[in-house]
């Protein structure tokens, strides 16, 4: 192999394997959100896809076994970028037919060509027909995405706030993976491992800005600020959603899904919370969570074990639930507790 391909082969494969550890980490990481776990199966199709697209660039004799799995994983792809993305502006529900229909239909479909129709049996029909429709499939699924990202694109031509930085990554996101579409769509004019090539450059400008990411600054916004009719309907209807339906103790709420079941947008809903309460996302679910601990400890005290209140306030682990417990109400929960005990 000579040297410019073993660089070719190296950046190629490096973006896979990356993948495979960005999947990993997206998959086992807290908080456990479904967003976070569509991203994860997502990054180990486009993985499984890559690494396929790599070993057959550079080894045209792969086994037609490993052909198959990577062409199925690229099935997948568009199928979870999507769900990721009505992840994020809070559309997806688990409880909802629709979208759990879509997978059991697309993941029978699946199995039941990989089975009934092997690679090994019938290559031109994988390599003619079966690749096109994988590849339409995908496209189809960038196209609903991309309408689901509406809202984003709408703020980003008003221009009245700068983009959350959770945003900018949905966003990179979706560009990767139509840009990634685009190269293989196109593999017969251009060079097939462009793909690979692609996908390695946006995976690592990806972490870069992570890493780089000091602190997320506080969105601002332009003057277009929210009516005060406007913001207090908007403010009783918040208030009865998390009285009535205790949404800050799940685990997973962000505020896409908070904004979805206010049936408001993402951009509206974090600007009511910045400029109208004074508060992030963040505090304001930590804010309600502390208070609904300190409930359960007046009316509870001992007899509720510190393990139990936080996982079911909605945190998952002991020192997140410590640290906030402190930051808002000035004193751990043990305290809090023999103070109330006290004082009763």
């Amino acid at each position: 192999m000579q040297i410019d391909t073993q660089y070719l082969f190296f950046f190629s494969m490096v973006g896979a394997f990356n993948g495979f550890l960005l999947a990993a980490y997206f998959w086992f990481t807290e908080p456990k959100e479904t967003s976070n776990k569509f991203l994860s199966l997502m990054l180990l199709a486009l993985s499984l896809r890559i690494f396929k697209s790599v070993i057959l660039y550079f080894n045209p004799d792969v086994a037609r076994d490993f052909l198959q799995l990577g062409l199925m994983a690229c099935f997948s792809i568009g199928p979870f970028l999507y769900f990721h993305v009505l992840s994020k502006v809070g559309k997806y529900r688990a409880d909802n037919w629709f979208y759990r229909g879509q997978l059991i239909v697309l993941g029978t479909l699946l199995i039941g060509v990989g089975l009934f129709l092997p690679y090994d049996t019938y290559p031109e029909l994988w390599r003619g027909p079966i690749y096109r429709i994988i590849n339409w499939v995908w496209f189809a699924y960038i196209t609903a995405s991309a309408f689901e990202l509406r809202p984003i694109w709408k703020q980003m031509v008003d221009k009245e706030r700068q983009l959350a930085f959770s945003e900018t990554i949905t966003l990179s996101v979706f560009a990767g993976n139509l840009l990634i579409w685009a190269a293989f769509f196109t593999a017969s004019y251009l060079s097939y491992i462009l793909g690979a090539i692609i996908f390695s450059f946006i995976l690592y400008l990806t972490v870069m800005l992570v890493i780089f990411r000091k602190k997320e600054v506080p969105v601002k916004y332009a003057d277009k600020s929210i009516a005060r009719d406007e913001a207090s309907t908007l403010k009783d209807r918040l208030d009865t959603l998390i009285a009535e339906e205790q949404l800050h103790l799940s685990s997973t709420i962000t505020l896409p899904k908070l904004a979805g079941r206010l049936n408001t947008s993402v951009p509206k809903l974090s600007q009511f919370l910045n400029d109208n309460l004074q508060k992030s996302f963040a505090d304001f679910i930590n804010e309600h969570r502390i208070n609904s601990a300190k409930q359960r400890l007046t009316i509870e005290g001992k007899s509720i074990k510190m393990e139990q209140l936080a996982e079911e306030c909605g945190y998952n682990s002991m020192s997140t639930f410590y640290s906030a417990f402190k930051k808002i109400a000035g004193e751990t929960p043990a305290k809090f507790r023999d103070r109330i005990s006290t004082d009763l």
